[in-house]
């Protein structure tokens, strides 16, 4: 071999990799595009049925955890379940439990962002089985800190409106964040 054809060869090889390559990335953006898009659709389900239902169930649950919380740390309070909603009574106020208290709107929010692509069915589904109890929890301890809170005279907007939309805003730009970065991947 010349060495005018082994630079023909070099040259070739070359220009085939980056057509490889340029298709490759090409098929990559076009898959993480339709993962994306897969994720906003069933989460624009998911959403569409937390509007659409009351959920009282959820409430009731959460009424009941927070009000076992507070009386576990000797906190006076009572669960009260009206036929429209239910609410956790203490000596510092009477504090409703809507829908939005219950996180559902988050956890529709997350699951779509907390599968992940090369993972199987059944390791997703314990994914989501595992952080869809959590955030309950943690949301069942942040309307228990908001009370206890308010037992200190902290206005309600600081112990429950701030923390409640800042913890919104970062789990959805933490899992986005996350989702992207796999779909890239």
């Amino acid at each position: 071999m010349t060495k005018n054809q082994f630079e023909n060869s070099v040259h070739l090889s070359l220009i085939f990799a980056d057509s490889v390559l340029s298709k490759s990335t090409a098929m990559l953006r076009q898959k993480s595009e339709l993962f994306f898009l897969i994720r906003l659709v069933i989460m624009g389900l998911l959403v569409a049925s937390y509007c659409v239902f009351d959920w009282l169930f959820v409430r009731e649950f959460l009424a009941v955890s927070v009000t076992t919380l507070l009386q576990t740390c000797g906190v006076p309070a009572s669960s009260l379940n009206f036929k429209t909603g239910f609410s956790i009574m203490t000596e510092t106020g009477v504090f409703s439990i809507t829908k939005n208290c219950t996180y559902l709107d988050l956890v529709f929010l997350l699951v779509p962002l907390i599968w992940r692509t090369q993972l199987g069915f059944s390791a997703n589904v314990v994914r989501i089985g595992v952080m869809v109890p959590a955030i309950m929890a943690a949301n069942a301890l942040r309307i228990f800190l908001a009370i206890i809170l308010t037992r200190y005279e902290v206005s309600w907007f600081l112990a429950h409106d701030i923390l409640h939309y800042g913890i919104h805003l970062a789990a959805v730009a933490i899992f986005a964040v996350r989702a992207l970065r796999n779909d890239l991947q």
